[in-house]
């Protein structure tokens, strides 16, 4: 058995990562309660939840990514993170945008990757 590898810009792998390229924005994800209760119990509990919605927060105050009467703010990048042990289950898509505005508002806090 022989494995060997090639390489293939983005741009002409159309098939292949189409799936990651997609953005469902009506699609609500949520970490299991019992899950986030055992984690919180862990490393502290969370005074803000930062990507979420009225349907899908685990605690108030929560920050949405679009206009909510029930959110403390609207889009978690436009808040300093630095005085929140912040909760965030972000989508997929910008995992690297949180990592990069944890570490330059030098925060703390609890990251939840689905991969």
């Amino acid at each position: 058995m022989w494995i060997t590898t090639a390489y293939i810009p983005g741009k002409l792998n159309v098939i292949a990562v189409s799936e990651s390229r997609k953005t469902y924005q009506d699609i609500e994800w949520k970490l299991d309660p019992l899950v986030f209760n055992k984690i919180s119990s862990f490393w502290g509990k969370p005074s803000i939840d930062l990507f979420a919605s009225r349907l899908n927060f685990q605690f108030r105050p929560f920050v949405s990514w679009k206009p909510d009467p029930e959110a403390f703010a609207i889009d978690a990048f436009s808040i300093i993170w630095k005085e929140q042990n912040f909760y965030a289950f972000p989508p997929f898509a910008i995992i690297n945008r949180v990592l990069q505005k944890a570490e330059q508002d030098q925060s703390h806090g609890i990251i939840i990757v689905q991969l």
